[in-house]
Order: C-alpha cells, then structure tokens, then sequence
C-alpha cells in the first residue's frame, strides 16, 4: 500500500485557493495528455493552458502582494529580523517588484526605486542635525583620536601590506 506523503506548503504566499487551483491544473494536464482523440484532445490542451495561465497569474499576485505586506511589517523595532529572514529564505529571488507605496502615498515604478524605497526604509539615514546631547557628545568622543603611548598608529603602508596578504572571498 502506497504511503502519501503529507507536505504543506510553507510559504507565506501559499493558499487554498492556489492549492485547488494547482490541483486543477494537473488533472487537466493528465486528462489532455492521456487523450488520444484528436479533436477532444485539442479541447483538453485549451482547456488545460487556460488552467496554466490563470494559475501562474495567481502565483504572481499571492507573491506581490506577500512582498508588499513583509514591506509594510518593517519598523524600527524588528527591522534586522524581517531583513535576515528575507535575505536568508531569499524571498522573492529573481523578481522584479514595483508599484510598493512610499510614504508619501506615491507608488514605485521602478526596480530601482523600489530597491531604494526598501533600503531607506530599512536603514534610515542618520543625520546630526536630529542627534541630541548625548548623542552629540559620543559622536565628538569617537572622532576624536586620544593619545596612547600604547596604540601607536598604523601607517597607510602597513594597512595595505595587512589587506594585500589576505585571502579573497576569505573573512579575516
């Protein structure tokens, strides 16, 4: 007795409605490839790219719009996280997304505005003019180089000597 093997699908985008629409289209594959009838047969093949394309558009749109919430759930508090677990799972790989809403209520049209809007949201500039007291004083502290008998400074030589010995693609 053969044994089914009982795998969900684990993606974020993934539905019911796409699992119904997935088994649809392969009955309709295997029905249009075991007909033999010409003309039946050519119903069958109609029928079935029908299927194909409305379930590829399906994909497509369950992926959009499941790019565009995971956009949406970056804020400051967990904006390492969703970046990590997006690079990690390579969401999204290989597709071009557009049309994700900027702040000022403006939609991208471009993969290059899109890549920004996404970078700046993740990664906000950070500008003096909005740092407070403290903030204004450890900046100062890290700028300023203090003086040690101990930590004498590297020369430009000496730094590149260091980089040129070290392996490519290799972390040091």
């Amino acid at each position: 007795m053969r044994i089914r093997k009982t795998s969900k699908h684990n993606m974020s985008w993934w539905s019911i409605e796409i699992g119904c629409a997935r088994k649809r289209l392969n009955a309709s594959r295997r029905r249009f490839q075991r007909c033999k009838n010409p003309t039946v047969r050519e119903l069958y093949k109609n029928s079935y790219l029908e299927y194909r394309k409305d379930y590829n558009q399906m994909l497509i749109n369950a992926k959009s719009e499941s790019w565009k919430k995971f956009l949406l759930t970056i804020d400051a508090q967990n904006v390492w996280k969703k970046v990590y677990k997006g690079v990690k799972k390579e969401f999204m790989k290989k597709k071009e997304i557009t049309g994700i809403k900027l702040p000022t209520g403006e939609k991208t049209t471009s993969l290059d505005e899109t890549i920004n809007a996404v970078l700046q949201k993740s990664f906000p500039s950070d500008s003096e003019e909005k740092d407070n007291i403290f903030q204004k004083d450890y900046r100062h502290a890290a700028r300023t180089a203090y003086p040690s008998f101990f930590d004498p400074s590297f020369s430009y030589d000496e730094v590149n000597l260091m980089l040129s010995m070290l392996k490519l693609n290799k972390s040091p």
